[in-house]
């Protein structure tokens, strides 16, 4: 199992079944320098965790963070709260494990504290943008 994922306080609460079964639906995606992760307004289909590398998180032309390996992002969309409200730009080569929104909204629904994380980071980055 992937140690970042282990390591993350979002996923950290999730039994191994359930770990186990979200990284079976899961896969690797690479991102090249200047590339969008996320393209703010356009319908988001994962929730990725960041392996190697950095984004920017990008609204009206204005960095509002730094993200790199271990970070997730997608974390709005996926939860169906809203459509991605920001871009989300490949700085240099990421790789992220890409989880589908639909195996995060099950776990959401199974599990209402990791739907719980979810939601506190979304609102915290909203708010601190």
């Amino acid at each position: 199992m992937n140690e970042l994922v282990l390591q993350n306080p979002i996923f950290r609460m999730l039994s191994e079944e359930a770990l186990l079964d979200l990284l079976s639906h899961s896969k690797l995606k690479i991102f090249h320098p200047d590339e969008l992760v996320i393209h703010e307004g356009d319908f988001n289909h994962f929730l990725f965790l960041l392996t190697q590398g950095t984004v920017h998180v990008i609204a009206n032309n204005e960095i509002l963070a730094g993200l790199g390996v271990g970070d997730v992002v997608g974390e709005i969309s996926a939860l169906g709260m809203s459509t991605p409200v920001a871009d989300v730009l490949a700085v240099d080569t990421v790789k992220a494990i890409a989880f589908p929104i639909e195996k995060i909204n099950d776990l959401g629904l199974e599990h209402p504290e990791f739907a719980e994380q979810l939601r506190t980071l979304s609102s915290e980055r909203i708010y601190n943008s």
